[in-house]
């Protein structure tokens, strides 16, 4: 288009797009939030939590764009619905699947009885997300102990009607406070998962961790020492599967590897070593190790 737009600095600008046919729930929208954990740097590892919230307006939606400034009928944040006359907490776990706040162990059933197709939705949300943690995996690597480093994110998606998934923002440190059973249903075993998956409390001394960290960085080494780095790297990941309780592994996965490899602009041997890994049947792992 030759059409001239004013030149305004990025600093004083919002991009925003209304996501126009959303998918809801007895009249209500809403959204899904989800919990992410990204407990290695190199090589990189990505978890998603198998529970969540689902978070309900509190007011019948409509697209009437006069009503656009009825905030709890368009907006989903618990912050804004909670204190409104409407909403209902869940503190009976028996009750979940109703009220404005459930876990998603209700939802995935239900969305199947309305004809949608669970496994596809759950593919693309997991690919989703590992592509969000890849595009920011170069500045993530920016932080200089490696071996110490580990996040929690809260991803919030949200649905349409032809099954389509949108990724409304990322949370750093969402918010892990309990203000009913069904937060403490959720929240307590995934945090408790998490720190298992990070590998807490470890086990090294202060020395002995930053012997394994420069290890894993020296990309100038013997045959034995990158030997023992290969080690390393598959048996922290062979680790952290055997703790994984709620969560499992999204990233590194033999197809997202083959689909998603080329987008890991900041891969190192450690990653490579890993792909390969996960790619290898029980009798090479052996004779690997060996």
């Amino acid at each position: 288009t030759n059409q001239e737009f004013p030149k305004l600095s990025p600093k004083k600008m919002i991009y925003q797009r209304y996501i126009k046919d959303p998918l809801l729930i007895n009249g209500l929208k809403f959204d899904l939030r989800f919990y992410v954990a990204v407990t290695s740097l190199d090589p990189l590892r990505i978890y998603l939590f198998d529970n969540g919230l689902v978070r309900l307006a509190t007011k019948a939606y409509s697209e009437n764009i006069e009503n656009i400034e009825e905030l709890t009928a368009h907006l989903t944040n618990f912050s804004i619905n909670r204190d409104q006359e409407g909403f209902v907490a869940t503190n009976d776990i028996e009750k979940d699947g109703t009220g404005n706040k459930w876990s998603h162990k209700p939802f995935w059933p239900l969305l199947e009885s309305m004809g949608f197709n669970v496994p596809e939705i759950k593919r693309k949300i997991e690919d989703a997300f590992t592509q969000v943690i890849i595009a920011a995996h170069k500045t993530f690597k920016e932080q200089e102990n490696h071996r110490n480093a580990f996040e929690l994110f809260g991803f919030d998606v949200m649905l349409d009607n032809d099954q389509n998934i949108y990724i409304l923002e990322v949370n750093v440190t969402p918010a892990l406070g309990t203000s009913s059973e069904l937060d403490r249903f959720i929240k307590m075993p995934l945090v408790n998962d998490f720190l298992n998956i990070a590998l807490i409390p470890k086990t090294q001394c202060e020395k002995e961790t930053q012997r394994v960290e420069d290890l894993m960085r020296n990309s100038e080494e013997s045959a034995d020492k990158k030997k023992l780095r290969d080690v390393v790297s598959v048996c922290e990941y062979e680790l952290a599967q055997m703790k994984e309780g709620g969560f499992h592994c999204i990233w590194p996965t033999p197809d997202r590897c083959k689909q998603m490899g080329e987008l890991l602009e900041a891969k190192t041997e450690n990653d490579e070593m890993l792909a390969k890994w996960i790619s290898m049947n029980d009798e090479e792992k052996r004779a690997f190790l060996n």
